[in-house]
């Protein structure tokens, strides 16, 4: 997320502007931003003004659009980017190298939002000076986070401190995930197939999102088939009861 702020502010005004500040008192409107030049506008933009004898007010309102454009992105992302919220802040517990920096009320804040886990306050205490005292050689060399906790999970000086982490990187980034299955249920219930029941939809979906690969190479194992033909026995049997004897 800051990321994408920082890549977007390069665009339109100096890198020495954007760096060693917080992101939100960076100055990019008039008289911070680059010279028309050294604004990126694209190689085929480029291209195209250069092979197309423009006026000189045209071009100037290229740029002008151009950095229009840019400073609507900005206000867009900095109003409706939670860049302030106090749990991005403590997620910095994750990163090994910035454990020396966490102190023991990050810890019990975020540990208070997963009360399901049932996480000992002093226990989490006590392996949170033993992580940060422990010289990093004798620490997972990892660079992937989770790889680095769940090998700090294996070591038997630890067990409440690797678990809040875990549950931490389950936190999804985005609702992305949440839309892909919106769209695969409305690909699934078309206007050819609006009466499907509930738990039919679920079944479909349990199979889609857990097979990728397209249907035709799907191997159901020995116990699917076994459930599938138990289940299709079931079903002809409920509907021989309830058609009317002749």
């Amino acid at each position: 997320m800051c990321r994408l702020i920082k890549r977007i502010l390069g665009c339109l005004i100096p890198a020495r502007a954007i760096v060693g500040g917080p992101l939100r008192e960076v100055e990019y409107g008039e008289g911070h931003q680059l010279a028309d030049e050294e604004l990126f506008i694209g190689a085929d933009t480029k291209a195209f003004m250069k092979s197309t004898a423009l006026p000189v007010s045209a071009e100037k309102k290229i740029f002008q659009s151009v950095r229009r454009f840019y400073e609507a992105v900005l206000q867009k992302m900095f109003s409706s980017f939670p860049l302030d919220h106090p749990l991005l802040k403590d997620m910095k517990v994750l990163d090994p190298a910035a454990r020396l920096n966490i102190t023991p009320g990050t810890v019990e804040r975020l540990g208070a939002l997963f009360p399901q886990l049932h996480l000992s306050e002093d226990r989490l205490r006590e392996e949170l000076i033993d992580y940060q005292v422990t010289d990093s050689k004798q620490l997972p060399q990892e660079d992937k986070i989770d790889r680095f906790w769940g090998l700090v999970g294996k070591d038997v000086r630890f067990s409440e401190l690797p678990r809040l982490m875990k549950a931490l990187l389950c936190i999804p980034h985005s609702n992305a995930s949440s839309e892909r299955v919106f769209s695969m249920v409305r690909k699934i219930v078309t206007e050819n197939r609006m009466s499907l029941d509930n738990s039919t939809v679920c079944a479909l979906l349990s199979c889609k999102i857990n097979h990728s690969g397209p249907a035709h190479k799907y191997t159901p194992s020995k116990k699917v088939l076994k459930d599938a033909k138990s289940a299709t026995n079931l079903y002809n049997r409920s509907v021989n009861a309830r058609e009317p004897h002749e």
